[in-house]
């Protein structure tokens, strides 16, 4: 019940903030060009920061095993999640244009801008932690499979390596795990300095999903019966599914490692689903308006999806 309550008290804080980047940009009193170099730091500085900063920390063989138990779950959970999408397609009978996107949003969950945030308010470095191992899983899958589902048949494009192991998240991970195997301390300013850095990603990535809300009216984002559906699914049925899986597993129930997986995968929609509609032909204003959607309805979900678990 307490961690119930502390939940409820994050989303609505969280809640606070998007409503303040809403206004703002609705208001336009924030242009896109400063919400780009907002979500470029957040991406290449003060998220690489928090990661680095919860990995190298000293040595627990116990922190390691579940972080590897949660690379491997996390990829099973994404095969569940394909084979949800691709079921709940069908039913809801999408249209071939938006297929792929379905898929995506149904498959991927948005880890960075919503699941680190939680995650790091909750349960501190070592959920950052495990969380870290999920994105690994995440990052090699979304741009394969996810390029794939939405691409369809087109014309396949070269697999985009660096884009995948070089960039800046993936990067702080490896940095960090170094540090960590290497059992090298981090301390004094510099450890406070990367602290301090890391955690402006929080409130930068709540005020980012508001400047993204107030792109276009709401009332574009609340008429599509097709939207609702897709976070139905998303936010409910997939987090039920991956519920019912992890209490058959041999894994204690109130594990940090379960209760991360758990959150992680009851987020809403990628937020990188409408740039990849972008670059392989989807449908990128339903990916818009449905990750706007799901990110607003997931403030109500989540607690739901965590009572049940």
């Amino acid at each position: 019940m307490q961690q119930m309550q502390a939940l409820i008290g994050i989303l609505l804080m969280f809640l606070i903030i998007i409503l303040i980047g809403y206004i703002l940009r609705s208001k336009n009193k924030i242009h896109e060009n400063l919400q780009n170099d907002l979500s470029f730091i957040l991406m290449k500085i003060t998220l690489p920061c928090l990661i680095f900063a919860s990995i190298a920390q000293p040595f627990n063989q116990s922190l390691m095993q579940q972080g590897i138990g949660t690379f491997a779950i996390m990829l099973v959970s994404l095969l569940i999640g394909s084979i949800v999408g691709f079921i709940s397609m069908k039913a809801f009978h999408v249209e071939p244009g938006q297929r792929g996107i379905w898929l995506l949003g149904v498959t991927f969950s948005n880890i960075c801008f919503m699941g680190y945030p939680v995650i790091n308010t909750m349960y501190g470095s070592h959920g950052m932690f495990i969380a870290s191992f999920a994105n690994i899983a995440f990052n090699i899958t979304y741009y394969t499979f996810g390029a794939m589902m939405v691409r369809g048949k087109k014309e396949k494009e070269p697999f985009d390596w660096k884009g995948v192991f070089l960039n800046n998240i993936m990067i702080s991970i490896l940095l960090g795990l170094i540090f960590y195997f290497a059992r090298i301390e981090v301390g004094g300013f510099v450890k406070n300095t990367i602290n301090t850095v890391g955690n402006l990603t929080t409130p930068l990535a709540m005020l980012i999903i508001g400047l993204k809300l107030g792109e276009f009216p709401l009332k574009e984002v609340f008429n599509n019966i097709k939207q609702y559906q897709l976070c139905l699914v998303r936010l409910i049925l997939f987090p039920i599914v991956i519920v019912c899986f992890f209490k058959i597993l041999p894994i204690e129930r109130n594990s940090l490692m379960l209760i991360v997986l758990i959150i992680l995968n009851a987020m809403p929609m990628s937020a990188n689903s409408t740039a990849m509609a972008n670059m392989y032909g989807g449908d990128a204003a339903f990916a818009a308006k449905a990750t706007t959607l799901s990110s607003i309805l997931c403030l109500i979900t989540l607690p739901i999806i965590l009572l049940l678990a």
